[in-house]
Formats: structure tokens, C-alpha cells, sequence
């Protein structure tokens, strides 16, 4: 059985990842992305690799989700209503920053608690004694 290039197989993990957030969302399930991002933490290796590809899919499909809901809805007079609930004046802009930073730290944090889950099992796996208390 050949193996699917690692190359391949993470542009098939951003295609999939951002449409699972982006579906994901219009629902409300916004923590789904923090899933993804275990997800994607587990499925590969390379730390920085991996942040960058969560974060990569977690701003995307949060972009996306924000750019498309513009073009029906009038997001900016909504944005602009929480930034003044918010104190920063009559400025939208930062509602939106502040949601894709939120969906950045989503992704990454997923992907580092899936990275880190992925060695532990590997480094526990490889030990052969049971681990014992000194006393």
C-alpha cells in the first residue's frame, strides 16, 4: 500500500479542517475548532508545522464565515455596535480582529494540546517497566 505524500495529506487537512470549522460554526460550535486542531496536533508531526497549519485553518474558516455572512448581512453595523458596547468607539474593525485572533488561539492551542498528547503516548509507549514510586 503506498503512503500519501505528508505534503498532500496536509493540504487535504486544511481543505477538510476548514470546512468542518466553517460548518461547524454556523451552528454555533465554535469549540470545534479547538478540535481541530487536536486533530490536526495528533495527525502530524513537527510543532511549528502543525501550529501553522491549525492556525492557518482556524482563521480561514473563521474569515471566510465573517466574509460571506458581509456580503447578506450587514456585519459591519454589528461589529460597529459591539465595539461601542465594548469602549472602543465606533470601530467595527476591531471586533473582527479580535474574532480571528480568538480563532487563531483556538487552532493553535488545539494543536499544541494534540502534539503534546501524541508524544506522551509515544514516549509512555516506548517504555518497557512500569513506572514505580521510590520510597
Amino acid at each position: 500500500m503506498k503512503r500519501i505524500p505528508q505534503s498532500m495529506a496536509l493540504a487535504a487537512a486544511i481543505v477538510v479542517g476548514i470546512v468542518v470549522v466553517w460548518a461547524a460554526n454556523h451552528f454555533g460550535l465554535w469549540w470545534v475548532t479547538a478540535l481541530v486542531g487536536v486533530a490536526i496536533g495528533v495527525a502530524f508531526r513537527g510543532t511549528l508545522k502543525i501550529l501553522g497549519v491549525a492556525s492557518l485553518v482556524a482563521v480561514a474558516a473563521w474569515g471566510l464565515d465573517l466574509a460571506f455572512q458581509s456580503l447578506s448581512q450587514p456585519l459591519g453595523a454589528a461589529a460597529t455596535t459591539v465595539a461601542g458596547i465594548m469602549g472602543f468607539g465606533q470601530v467595527g474593525a476591531i471586533v473582527v480582529a479580535l474574532a480571528l485572533v480568538f480563532a487563531w488561539l483556538l487552532g493553535a492551542a488545539g494543536a499544541w494540546v494534540g502534539a503534546a498528547a501524541r508524544r506522551a503516548v509515544h514516549t509512555f509507549g516506548r517504555r518497557s517497566a512500569p513506572l514505580t514510586s521510590r520510597a
